[in-house]
C-alpha cells in the first residue's frame, strides 16, 4: 500500500476512477502492467504518494460543494463535467477523469495547461521511479 495516511487513503480508496486513470495512463507508456512488488518499499512508491497527495492540495480545487467528480443539487448527486470546447475553444484534455475526480475549475485556458504539467510531472516522475526499480524474481 501507498497509503499510510488514512484521511489520504480515504479520499482516495473511495474514488476508484483516480487511481484507475492514473495507471491507465502509466500502463499505456510502459506497454506494461505495473507490478506491486516493485512500487513496495521504493521510490516509485513516494512518486504515487506525491500523486495522490493531489486530493488534499490541488490548485483548482472546486468551492462548490463536491466530492470529486460529484455534486449535489438538494437531494440529487450530479456528475461535473469541464466544459472544454465551450469554455475556450480547446478539445478535452487527455487528464479530464483526473481533473474531475479532483474536482477541478479551470478560468482559464493557461489553467488547463498549468493542470496538465503538473499531471504530466506526477506521472512522468512515478514512470521514472518506477524503472529505476529492480523487478523482483
Amino acid at each position: 500500500m501507498s497509503l499510510d495516511d488514512w484521511y489520504l487513503y480515504g479520499l482516495v480508496i473511495t474514488d476508484i476512477d483516480f487511481v484507475k486513470e492514473f495507471f491507465r495512463h502509466v500502463q499505456d507508456r510502459l506497454g506494461d502492467s505495473v507490478h506491486v512488488d516493485q512500487i513496495r518499499n521504493s521510490k516509485a512508491r513516494q512518486a504515487l504518494h506525491e500523486f495522490f497527495t493531489l486530493k488534499e492540495r490541488w490548485k483548482f480545487l472546486s468551492e462548490e460543494n463536491r466530492l470529486g467528480k460529484y455534486y449535489f443539487s438538494h437531494s440529487e448527486y450530479l456528475i461535473a463535467r469541464i466544459e472544454y470546447e465551450k469554455n475556450w475553444g480547446i478539445k478535452p484534455s487527455r487528464f479530464d477523469n483526473i481533473f474531475v475526480s479532483l474536482s477541478s475549475v479551470f478560468k482559464t485556458e493557461d489553467d488547463v495547461l498549468e493542470a496538465e504539467a503538473i499531471i504530466e510531472e506526477k506521472i512522468t516522475g512515478f514512470i521514472e521511479a518506477y524503472n529505476l526499480t529492480p523487478t523482483p524474481l
